[in-house]
């Protein structure tokens, strides 16, 4: 984690809202900026006019931007990876391995470029208290290696 705002998020497949709250906590308390839905929204709308032209109040652009991606699939993810990133989205998920160890997978994407990313695999043991998961998380996601 750096300067940039972070958000964290549960996948489609793990519900565990406590983990997710202590991560959040913790990131606070760190000091980092940990912006409400409100202002993550506001923030979106913001960035993304930046790289994506708004079709009221730029029009030649808008209809040029959208005359190339209709051209190039990719033409929207290219402006995408070029522009600058505005927040860390954490999207945490579970999984059990052949072996019956438990998993968190911890993805970080730089927003708005989601596909760049970076992930890790935390082993726990389901008696381990979510408070010392989500320190171990923490840690990890703030290391500057």
């Amino acid at each position: 984690m750096y300067s940039l705002p972070v958000s964290v998020g549960l996948s489609k497949n793990y519900f565990n809202n406590e983990l997710k709250d202590s991560i959040a906590a913790i990131i606070i308390r760190k000091g980092y900026d940990y912006p409400d839905s409100f202002r993550i929204v506001t923030l979106f709308k913001e960035k993304i006019f930046a790289f994506l032209p708004s079709p009221v109040t730029e029009k030649e652009r808008f209809k040029e931007v959208m005359e190339k991606a209709a051209k190039d699939q990719n033409y929207i993810w290219s402006l995408a990876e070029q522009a600058e990133p505005f927040l860390q989205r954490i999207i945490l998920s579970a999984m059990q391995n052949d072996a019956g160890e438990y998993m968190i997978i911890v993805n970080r994407q730089n927003l708005p470029n989601g596909r760049k990313d970076r992930e890790w695999t935390f082993k726990f043991d389901e008696k381990e208290p979510v408070q010392i998961l989500a320190a171990r998380i923490v840690a990890t996601l703030a290391n500057k290696k």
